[in-house]
């Protein structure tokens, strides 16, 4: 098939989508279907157009400057956000695809898709915002396309819920034999993993870990991944009474990750918003437990709480929440590895293809 991704960031740019469509697209490729990425052009030193591993990506408007919006409220710039919704409706108008893939991000690329293309097409839903006028459209735009999906199973039952229309589950896929685990006294350390940005929430777990030490626990506070939000975290870092067992190490190799992954105690994920985080699916596959708060639009809880693979905690209690899961370690983590063989790429495609044009 010819499948088209149209999402608004990809590698080089970081972060969780980012990967998502990367990979997903890579997938794709090795099965033999030809894939075409359409995405925003976030710095000048990416190209226009290039081919990387067979996969064609196409990056249009230029923005920079696209996730600092002279409007804060906006979290991304509305000029650019119009310019690439109308190239992809150009691109649309004169292309013809098997199946259109659209993140879910930045919406009105999927509003002013034609409808010939609309009716070939998979709205990717990765998180849920409730206030207006995302409510709204959280109601509307699953109607707009043949198919949609969602990142975790938390999102798909809300837009199914409020859409009444069928929203299938369709997690982050992994490789599976990228990742290794290795057995509990082998471990030690909390991690955290991805962009450090406001609503990832870190200095909460840098309050909790404080909070660790009078329980016994001996070990280090990782904070890895860089973001808006890195030199606040460090500040705080820097600051705490326990900052010599603080590590804030910014951006790390794959490699590494997957050394932190098999080596840490703990994954722990404060964030306010979130869908499916890759990091979770990757933890999964390295028998590392989940720690993660209660909050309305964190997707993480749904996940731990489906797979049984850590603790769910209110925010004040995020320590306690940690304590929990050291305690039934071996049956969390146990459970992470059995359920990561579902998320393998090799087993989602199947269900990402069945949209595809009959």
């Amino acid at each position: 098939m010819r499948i088209a991704i149209f999402t608004e960031m990809y590698p080089p740019h970081i972060g969780g989508q980012e990967v998502r469509y990367a990979e997903l697209g890579e997938a794709l490729h090795a099965l033999g279907h030809e894939v075409d990425v359409y995405c925003i052009r976030h710095s000048a030193d990416v190209p226009e157009q290039e081919n990387r591993g067979g996969i064609r990506i196409f990056r249009y408007p230029l923005s920079p400057n696209y996730e600092k919006p002279l409007i804060k409220a906006f979290r991304r710039q509305l000029g650019t956000v119009f310019r690439y919704a109308h190239w992809c409706r150009r691109v649309l108008r004169s292309s013809s695809y098997d199946l259109h893939i659209f993140n879910q991000w930045p919406l009105l690329h999927v509003m002013l898709a034609p409808r010939r293309a609309r009716d070939r097409a998979v709205l990717d839903w990765c998180e849920i915002r409730r206030h207006f006028p995302f409510g709204l459209l959280q109601r509307w735009m699953p109607k707009l396309v043949s198919y949609n999906m969602a990142v975790s199973a938390g999102v798909a039952e809300y837009i199914a819920r409020v859409s009444v229309r069928e929203t299938d589950f369709i997690p982050s896929g992994i490789v599976l034999s990228r990742y290794r685990s290795q057995p509990l006294q082998l471990r030690s350390n909390l991690l955290y993993f991805g962009r450090v940005m406001e609503h990832k929430n870190v200095e909460l777990l840098i309050s909790a870990f404080e909070r660790l030490a009078p329980h016994g626990f001996g070990g280090r506070l990782v904070i890895a991944g860089t973001g808006p939000w890195l030199d606040r975290v460090q500040l705080r870092a820097t600051s705490s009474p326990l900052c010599e067992r603080i590590d804030v190490i910014g951006f790390i190799s794959d490699e590494r990750k997957v050394e932190l992954l098999a080596s840490s105690l703990l994954l722990v994920v404060p964030s306010r918003r979130e869908g499916f985080p890759r990091v979770v699916a990757e933890a999964m596959a390295s028998g590392l437990p989940v720690v993660t708060v209660d909050y309305p639009e964190n997707g993480t809880t749904a996940v731990v709480n489906r797979y049984v693979i850590g603790t769910v905690t209110a925010p004040n209690e995020l320590a306690s929440g940690c304590l929990n899961a050291i305690r039934r370690w071996g049956e969390f983590s146990a459970n992470g590895l059995s359920a990561s063989q579902e998320l393998d790429w090799s087993c989602l495609l199947g269900r990402v293809l069945k949209h595809g044009v009959n």
